[in-house]
Order: structure tokens, then sequence, then C-alpha cells
């Protein structure tokens, strides 16, 4: 090994200009590893992902009541949101309404109560007599075009209130 004059000066010197440097680093790369750490924290959470469903509701209607057992309800919705979202039920004044179908065997219906009624994202269902309805047992008197609140039970956006027109069947 060669000893050469002045060696370990330039290296005090160079130690002292790189000493700043790295000090002034430290506190942007602490940062930017702390957010690195919370992003992974919040995706090992489950709380990442797909954005919320967002229901909107419009055309409530429900039907005269042609008989004190049970009348239907209608609504459209749309899911503008980025997961899916399951209509379970619904609430009047006067209690509780379940998603039904109309079943049709030999020429006969009958309701079926379905568990829930699951709307994807960017999709939108138009209940009708003839797909998906709500069915609302023991229905109070009701007159054409009174207002009926309703409000709609989803797994992922809760509660949802809007007013239903009454209306004839077939209207």
């Amino acid at each position: 090994m060669t000893y050469r004059p002045g060696a370990p000066a330039r290296a005090s010197r160079t130690l002292r200009r790189v000493v700043p440097l790295l000090r002034g680093a430290a506190v942007p790369l602490g940062a930017a590893a702390l957010a690195l750490f919370a992003l992974a924290v919040y995706a090992a959470s489950g709380a990442a992902g797909a954005p919320d469903a967002v229901m909107r509701v419009s055309g409530a209607r429900i039907l005269l009541p042609m008989s004190p057992d049970a009348t239907a309800a209608f609504v459209n919705l749309r899911n503008s949101g980025g997961s899916a979202d399951t209509l379970t039920g619904a609430r009047t004044p006067w209690g509780a309404a379940m998603p039904a179908r109309t079943v049709v065997v030999a020429h006969a219906g009958h309701m079926e109560v379905l568990n829930g009624v699951t709307i994807g994202p960017g999709q939108a269902l138009t209940m009708a007599p003839e797909t998906v309805d709500l069915m609302v047992p023991d229905p109070p008197h009701l007159s054409l075009g009174q207002h009926v609140r309703l409000t709609l039970e989803f797994t992922g956006s809760g509660t949802v209130t809007t007013d239903a027109v009454v209306v004839r069947p077939g209207d």
C-alpha cells in the first residue's frame, strides 16, 4: 500500500460535504417510508378496494290494493357506485315489505319472497310485475295519488327513503 500525503485531509473534506446532504435527505426519505407503511396497513385492513355502492331510487309507485292481503310496490334502482349492493327489504308506515317475484305455474301465479336482489356496479333494475317487486302485506286503505313513504334497505348503502305514489294496476 502506498502512502499519499494529504489523503486523510481530502477524505475528511469529502465527508464534511456528504454528511449535510445525507441529513437533508433523511427527512424526505423518512416521510416516504412512513407513507408507504401507512398505505400498506390501509391496504391490509381491507378498506382499500372498490368504492362503495351508491344507490339511486326513482319512479317509486305502489299499486292500489285490490285485496286486503297484499299489494306490490315498484321502484327503479341504479347503482352508480363501484361495488354491488343488495336490496334486502323495505319498510312502509304500516310494516315491512319484501323483495318478491311472481311465479306462474299452470296459468296460476303466486308471489315468491326473495332473500334479496343484487344490483351490480353501474347496473340498474326497473321493477315490474313481470320481474321483481316489493310485496307489501296487509296494506291499509289507500287512495289514488296518495304518497306513501317507502324506506329501502340495502346491505351496503344502508337505508334509502323515497315517496311512492299510489297508482292503479297497469299504470
